[in-house]
């Protein structure tokens, strides 16, 4: 049986790690751009002024869009595009630097939902783990007394310095700026979460806004679940844990756009259920603690099969 473990910045968060980008943005040691910077740089820190939960990735594409980015509508003045690529390139860098830093200097929150999780997960044995974060999941591990697994870093990982920012190449930038997709990163490299996700039939995904950012990831799967002419042997079991109730409501919203609405087909076709975090009702607490048993469960054995 085939399962995945896909994490996103919402497992970091509930480990107790400050990996927000506007834990980030809140970072004066390490911001790298001061009022008065022209072009991306000065655009970034207008935002930095003006929004609390600054997306960065959002505002480069705001940015740099064919059409509607702020460079195409005239309203960036002042810029050049190797400037504009050289404060890029220290975004990411200083990025890299903030995120090393959070995990060197907090504390791992060891009773947290992610630590129950995570150590379930790593005991169970069967999972593959995806992870969209730049943290190591494996020295989250060692904290935590958790088995490590392999762990495929979609976006890279600070611990070997191959951190991807940037954003989904399906958008049309306008001449130039190209250099903001993702794929284009030196870093980057192939993946085969699409297909595992087709293969498996459980995915546990945790602290993943599942966002337009990574539909691309994502929309064939979901879209997948929900075809009328699936069978019992189509049947998926899905466990999506988040926060709160306002972050599973965004989920959904989410959902419902990457499979074009059938959202009862979507439940109704597999095994699928939200667990938030911070225990909105009794029924979170209860799920959490079905899911945790599950997790004990091992695959049955049959009688030709050694036993060791």
């Amino acid at each position: 049986m085939s399962k995945l473990f896909i994490v996103g910045n919402g497992f970091d968060i509930d480990l107790g790690f400050s990996t927000r980008y506007s834990n980030f943005a809140a970072c004066a040691q390490l911001w790298p751009f001061k009022s008065g910077a022209a072009g991306l740089a000065g655009y970034l820190v207008r935002q930095r002024e003006t929004e609390k939960w600054l997306d960065i990735e959002q505002c480069l594409l705001d940015y740099a869009k064919v059409n509607s980015g702020l460079v195409s509508l005239g309203q960036i003045k002042q810029h050049s595009l190797e400037d504009d690529r050289n404060s890029f390139e220290k975004l990411t860098e200083k990025l890299s630097q903030f995120i090393q830093a959070v995990v060197e200097r907090q504390q791992i929150k060891k009773d947290s939902v992610a630590a129950k999780v995570l150590k379930a997960i790593s005991e169970n044995g069967e999972y593959k783990v995806y992870s969209f974060n730049y943290t190591d999941i494996n020295a989250f591990a060692e904290r935590v007394g958790a088995k490590k697994m392999e762990c495929i870093h979609v976006h890279g990982s600070i611990k070997d310095n191959s951190i991807i920012l940037g954003i989904d190449a399906k958008n049309d930038v306008i001449d130039g700026y190209d250099f903001l997709y993702k794929v284009y990163d030196p870093f980057y490299q192939s993946n085969t979460l699409r297909h595992d996700l087709e293969e498996a039939e459980e995915i546990v995904i945790f602290g993943h806004s599942l966002g337009p950012v990574d539909y691309s990831y994502f929309q064939t799967f979901f879209r997948n679940l929900c075809r009328e002419e699936n069978t019992a042997n189509d049947r998926k079991k899905v466990t999506i844990f988040t926060y709160d109730d306002d972050s599973r409501l965004e989920i959904l919203r989410q959902l419902r756009v990457m499979n074009n609405k059938e959202m009862q087909l979507m439940f109704n076709n597999n095994d699928f259920q939200i667990i938030c975090t911070d225990y909105c009702d009794w029924r979170d607490k209860d799920r959490l603690d079905r899911f945790l048993k599950h997790m004990e469960e091992k695959p049955f054995i049959g009688l030709g099969s050694a036993v060791l």
